[in-house]
């Protein structure tokens, strides 16, 4: 992802794939492929992109949060979204009044996630996908997080270790389960690698994976942030187990 790239570009990115499965955004197969042509370069398609990312509606509302908690006017400004994903500070300023409000207000008219739930919030729960996925869970019914889906659904990150024609083979921390959750040793396994939206990767980079695709080749500070929201997630979700 360069430097000044639209948010709506990266929400997009972390997005298309559960999309394209049916578990998420938009099910017009019209505005699913203006999602592929916009990733695919053609930036025309923005405006259009933007109005169809309101139709995550597990995503669109922590977008709406974390701006409002920053005084940022833009949703979808790049470090707005880079906090739902991998974590950055503008975490820190939401307080869990406010992440319980958005909660009623947007989720429990979905029908899917109870009142006790969002009024049983863990006191540091953090606005990021994998406190989300981890413990809240699907919004709209059309996912099933089980284990093996919560690993998936997750944000993780993986070391390249080599690169092939349309895969990239990783070192990544799977999930463990048990009394606890809690990352385990690095295993090996191979993602989902489109070119066209991440044309740059090389052997050692570390990026970011979600449902087994390859998204974004992560700096210094997001695989520093990635771990510590990642670890901070595992701590609050384990403190109700």
């Amino acid at each position: 992802m360069k430097k000044n790239a639209s948010g709506a570009k990266l929400a997009l990115r972390y997005g298309y794939v559960p999309c394209r499965l049916g578990l998420c955004g938009p099910e017009d197969k019209g505005e699913k492929k203006i999602i592929m042509n916009y990733l695919y370069g053609k930036d025309k398609l923005e405006f259009a992109a933007r109005k169809i990312l309101k139709k995550f509606k597990g995503a669109h509302p922590y977008y709406q949060l974390i701006a409002k908690a920053s005084k940022i006017s833009n949703p979808l400004d790049q470090k707005v979204v880079e906090a739902y994903w991998i974590g950055n500070g503008l975490l820190d300023k939401i307080r869990i009044s406010e992440l319980k409000k958005m909660m009623t207000e947007k989720f429990l008219p979905l029908g899917k996630i109870s009142l006790a739930k969002i009024k049983n919030l863990p006191p540091r729960s953090v606005a990021h996908h994998n406190f989300h996925i981890l413990f809240i869970g699907s919004v709209t019914g059309r996912f099933e997080a089980n284990e093996a889906g919560q690993d998936i659904c997750r944000v993780s990150w993986g070391k390249v270790i080599s690169i092939k024609k349309d895969k990239i083979v990783v070192e990544r921390q799977p999930l463990k389960f048990g009394k606890k959750i809690s990352l385990d040793k690095p295993a090996v396994r191979a993602v989902f690698w489109d070119r066209k939206i991440l044309p740059e990767v090389e052997e050692n980079d570390v990026v970011s994976i979600h449902w087994n695709h390859a998204i974004e080749k992560l700096s210094p500070r997001q695989i520093t942030n990635i771990k510590k929201y990642t670890g901070d997630v595992l701590k609050i979700i384990n403190q109700r187990r």
